[in-house]
C-alpha cells in the first residue's frame, strides 16, 4: 500500500465536472446565439445529463467538483442549488466563460473574485477551487487567488501528480486523454469546434479511461476526469461512466475526493517553497520574466 494518499490509498481519484451549458456552445461560437439547435446541444446537459451524472455519483456514494461560471449558477439556480445539495464541491470557472487569454492580469483577477462573491451570495457556498473556462491564466494570479482564500487550481497538464505552487495555492494537473470532450464532443452543422472530429464509440472510451486508471494506480498517481453533463450524460454514456466508477471503487485503493480534500491533504505533505528549476512551471516562469 501507497503512504503518499490517505488510508494507504494507492492513488487519488478526482471528477471534476464542468457545468457550462449554453455558455459553453457560445464560448466557442459566439455566433450560434441565434442558433437553437446548437444551442440546444448546451442545453442538453441541464435538461437530462446533470441529473443523471449526480444519480451515477449518489448510487457510488462519490463526491466531485464542479466547475461554474457564476452566470451559469444564477441562471440555473435550482440545479447548483441540487448539485450543493448532494455534497458536491463547488469550484469558479469565471462569470461567463471569459477566455482568460485576451484579460489582463487585474481582469482575470476581478472575474474570479465576482464569480466567486456571486455563487456565494446565491448558494452560500465559497468556492476554493479554479479553472479557467476558456485560455490561459496569468501565473500571477495563482498568487492572488491564494491571498485570497483559494486552495487549488487545476487548468496545467505538466505532470501526474500536485504540484504545491510558491504561493501554497496547489495546482491539481489534468490530461485531455481524461476529458470527454476529446471524444464526445460533436456538433454537426456547423461543426462546434471547427474540425470536431466524428464520435468516439462509447466502448472505446470505457477502455482507453480503464487503461488510464490502472496505469495512474500503477504508479500511485493523480487520475483526474474531467466531465461535461452535454457529453457524458447521455443514457449509454452515463452508463459507461456507472461502470468505470465502479472499477474505481471495487479496486478497493482508490481515494476518490474533491480538488480541496486533495489539496490540503498535499499541502500538508509538501508545504509551499520555492520549485525545482528545472520544473516546467518554474521554467516557464523564467521565460516569462526574461521576455517581459
Amino acid at each position: 500500500m501507497s503512504d503518499r494518499w490517505p488510508n494507504g490509498g494507492q492513488l487519488a481519484c478526482l471528477i471534476t465536472v464542468a457545468l457550462e451549458a449554453e455558455l459553453g456552445v457560445l464560448a466557442a461560437d459566439p455566433s450560434a446565439v441565434t442558433r437553437q439547435k446548437s444551442l440546444s446541444v448546451g442545453r442538453y446537459g441541464t435538461n437530462r445529463g446533470a441529473e443523471r451524472l449526480l444519480a451515477v455519483l449518489a448510487d457510488r456514494g462519490l463526491r466531485s467538483s464542479w466547475f461554474l461560471p457564476s452566470r451559469n449558477a444564477e441562471t440555473h439556480a435550482s440545479l447548483t442549488a441540487e448539485v450543493v445539495a448532494a455534497g458536491h464541491e463547488i469550484a469558479v470557472s469565471g462569470l461567463a466563460l471569459e477566455d482568460f487569454g485576451t484579460l489582463g492580469l487585474a481582469d482575470q483577477h476581478r472575474c474570479v473574485v465576482e464569480a466567486r462573491e456571486r455563487i456565494e451570495q446565491r448558494h452560500g457556498v465559497r468556492a476554493v477551487g479554479f479553472r479557467p473556462g476558456r485560455g490561459d491564466a496569468d501565473p500571477a494570479l495563482a498568487d492572488l487567488l491564494r491571498a485570497d482564500g483559494f486552495t487549488w487550481s487545476s487548468q496545467l497538464r505538466g505532470d501526474d501528480l500536485p504540484i504545491t505552487l510558491p504561493c501554497g495555492l496547489v495546482e491539481l494537473p489534468h490530461h485531455h486523454e481524461l476529458d470527454d470532450a476529446a471524444y464526445f464532443a460533436f456538433n454537426l452543422d456547423p461543426a462546434i469546434p471547427a474540425g470536431s472530429p466524428r464520435i468516439a464509440p462509447v466502448g472505446d472510451v470505457f477502455a482507453n479511461w480503464a487503461i488510464e486508471f490502472t496505469a495512474h494506480r500503477a504508479e500511485g498517481l493523480l487520475f483526474v476526469l474531467d466531465l461535461h453533463p452535454q457529453l457524458i450524460g447521455t443514457p449509454s454514456r452515463a452508463a459507461m461512466l456507472g461502470d468505470l466508477l465502479d472499477l474505481i471503487v471495487d479496486a478497493g485503493d482508490s481515494w476518490v475526493a474533491t480538488g480541496d480534500e486533495i489539496a490540503r491533504w498535499w499541502l500538508a505533505r509538501d508545504p509551499a517553497g520555492p520549485l525545482p528549476a528545472d520544473h516546467p512551471i518554474a521554467v516557464f516562469d523564467r521565460y516569462l520574466t526574461e521576455t517581459r
